[in-house]
Formats: structure tokens, C-alpha cells, sequence
């Protein structure tokens, strides 16, 4: 059984087919009897890119790193902030798109956010400037790899989780904000609506300036109806089990034994 998270590498590394890091993925293609993916767009980013063997084939989700909350009633976060602050987390890499949402920061007076993540990459640099550039070092906060607890703590409290990929085979920090009943804001694209379903915002363009508006349109949205909308983000987060995940895998095994 072969399990597909995204075939990125094919438009990050090469798209020739016959470069050697594409010739690997075909050899684990052709020796599978059965082949899993963790999104419907991981299917079909698959597809697009190769030749995929005619074998039994199914979607299983991944399920909430997040599952278990907790007590962080006693936790003291390093990142205290005084004010209402937007977060998001994840590996520095351009298609993050953290920059866009530092260059939106300029249209949001009153706001903090913090980027979560390893920032020993050449694009945690760049991010890092356009902060400087644009005067935000005061309301900008790049605190590198996060513990756990630090990041539910984020998670839990902050305005809403922010998350403008352009390339996820799944994404989990989104479905971990929605365990907090927390709002979240994704790119339109790729796995994101998969897992943000009707109940998260979506940006419908990366002007950072559009990208403010739709940002408070959907704050004042969710603030005029908290109860419903914490309530349906939690169940869309549930949805996502690792229990049931670990069955449907089960079930890919037996088929092929």
C-alpha cells in the first residue's frame, strides 16, 4: 500500500519525468496494489503529474494533531501579547505565503500577528525584511519552532488562524484552530477547502490590501454569531479522527492480503 501526502516535488524540484527524484515516485507507483491519499487534491495533483497504475484506490483522511486539548489554565505563553493578534504556523517556505500576510498587517491597525515556525530558511529572511521594510517589527513576531503547549495556547487565543497556502496535501493547522472554536482564514485552493468546509473564510485574491477587508468582514461575521460558529468549527474539526483513520487503513490492508 502506497500513501500520497502531494506530489509538490514535482513542481518544486523538477517536472521532468525522467529526473531521479520523479523516477523514485514511479517505481513506488508501479509496485503498489493499492494506493491511499490523505486528500482528494492529492489525488488528483497525483494524477495530473503521472501515470498512476490501474489499482484500488481511496481517500483517508488524516486525523487532528490537536485531539487532545491541554490544561493550559497555569501556562505562561514567551510570546505574551497585550492585544488582539492573528497566528499562523508552519514550515518557512515561499509557497506559505507568510509574506502576504505581513504586507496585509500594514492595512490592519490594532492587530499583532505571529509566524510560527523553523526560521533557519533563506525565505524566513525575507519575511523578516519585508517586516523591517514596512515598519512592523512591533506588531510582527517571528519566534521560531514552537512547543506544543505554546502553540495550542496560540491556537486557543488567538483572533482567528491565518493560513494562505498555495500548496497543501492536507493542512493541519487549520483543523487544530478549529478544535478551539477558533475562526480561520485559508487560500481557496488545493486540500484547504477539503478541510476548512463551509464553515471556514476564504481569500478570493492575494491583494494583501483585499485580503485586510476580507479578513474583518469575516471577523465581524463570526463575532455577531460566536456560539453557532464555534460550534460548527468544532464539529468540522472532529471529523477528522485519528481512530477512524487508523480503521479505514485497516481496511486497505485486508483488501490486499
Amino acid at each position: 500500500m502506497l500513501t500520497i501526502h502531494d506530489v509538490n516535488f514535482f513542481y518544486e524540484i523538477s517536472d521532468d519525468l525522467e529526473h531521479p527524484r520523479n523516477i523514485l515516485f514511479k517505481n513506488k507507483l508501479a509496485r503498489a496494489n493499492a494506493i491511499t491519499y490523505i486528500s482528494e487534491f492529492a489525488r488528483k495533483q497525483t494524477h495530473d503529474c503521472f501515470d498512476v497504475p490501474k489499482v484500488p484506490e481511496s481517500i483517508i483522511y488524516n486525523g487532528n494533531p490537536s485531539g487532545k486539548v491541554m490544561d493550559l489554565s497555569l501556562y505562561k505563553p514567551k510570546l505574551n501579547l497585550d492585544q488582539d493578534y492573528f497566528f499562523t504556523i508552519g514550515d518557512f517556505r515561499e509557497r506559505k505565503n507568510f509574506h502576504l500576510l505581513v504586507k496585509m498587517m500594514k492595512y490592519l491597525k490594532g492587530f499583532k500577528l505571529v509566524i510560527a515556525g523553523n526560521t533557519d530558511r533563506p525565505y524566513a529572511e525575507e519575511v523578516q525584511k519585508i517586516i523591517g521594510d514596512l515598519n512592523l517589527n512591533d506588531r510582527v513576531f517571528l519566534p521560531g519552532k514552537i512547543s506544543e503547549e505554546e502553540k495550542q495556547y496560540h491556537l486557543k487565543n488567538c483572533t482567528a488562524l491565518l493560513f494562505p497556502s498555495l500548496m497543501e496535501g492536507f493542512g493541519l493547522p487549520p483543523i487544530e484552530a478549529m478544535t478551539f472554536g477558533t475562526p480561520v482564514f485559508l487560500a481557496n485552493t488545493t486540500s484547504l477547502p477539503e478541510i476548512g468546509g463551509n464553515i471556514a473564510f476564504y481569500w478570493k485574491d492575494f491583494d494583501p490590501k483585499n485580503m485586510a477587508q476580507e479578513l474583518m468582514d469575516g471577523l465581524s461575521e463570526y463575532k455577531n454569531n460566536k456560539e453557532e460558529y464555534q460550534k460548527e468549527l468544532k464539529e468540522q474539526a472532529a471529523k477528522f479522527n485519528w481512530d477512524l483513520a487508523a480503521k479505514q487503513y485497516i481496511e486497505v490492508y485486508k483488501s490486499i492480503l
